[in-house]
């Protein structure tokens, strides 16, 4: 199955093999042309299991590092020849050159940098002591404001119109509060 990828002859490629490895493939300009490497062994990624994994390539040292739930599995350095190719494909989530992905799949995050082993626990293992993240990133006619943090709790617009109160954000949407209601 293939859960993310930017073209296997491009930039990177995330396969989870039969037996529960998950295998990083990227295209180089240099003889074989692929660089193929296990960063999560067999038996790791489970169906039917919610599991937190995280996937960072930092390009300047070479370096590929494989999380699952917070927990760095593997770390591997690909050769100076073996540099992946920069493409203009777009990013496929839940399909790819081994097939379609098969089941849930949450909160799919890219970033321009490798992240660091606090930052992956962090991501793995939330802070509990935050009790409400509330991005209100919701679109107009949207009643609440949904709480992505562990506990849950969204809340309710009270006294606002759904249909005028949202706005564009920094980051996505905003709430527009006009200190009358």
């Amino acid at each position: 199955q293939s859960p993310l990828e930017k073209s296997k002859s491009g930039e990177f490629a995330l396969a989870i093999e039969t037996r529960g490895a998950l295998n990083y493939y990227h295209h180089s300009d240099v003889a074989p042309y692929w660089w193929i490497s296990r960063l999560l062994p067999v038996g790791t990624v489970q169906s039917g299991v919610w599991q937190h994994i995280v996937i960072t390539r930092d390009v300047a040292t070479r370096t590929l590092k494989g999380y699952h739930n917070g927990r760095l599995r593997k770390t591997v350095t690909y050769p100076s020849d073996a540099l992946p190719l920069v493409s203009a494909n777009t990013v496929k989530i839940g399909k790819g050159f081994v097939g379609a992905f098969i089941g849930p799949m949450d909160d799919v995050r890219i970033y321009d940098y490798a992240l660091n082993a606090q930052e992956v626990d962090g991501l793995a293992n939330p802070d509990t002591s935050l009790l409400r993240r509330l991005a209100m990133d919701q679109s107009s006619g949207a009643t609440k404001a949904w709480d992505s943090s562990v506990n849950a709790g969204s809340g309710v617009l009270t006294n606002m119109a759904p249909a005028t109160a949202w706005v564009s954000g920094v980051a996505n949407g905003a709430l527009n509060f006009d200190g009358v209601d």
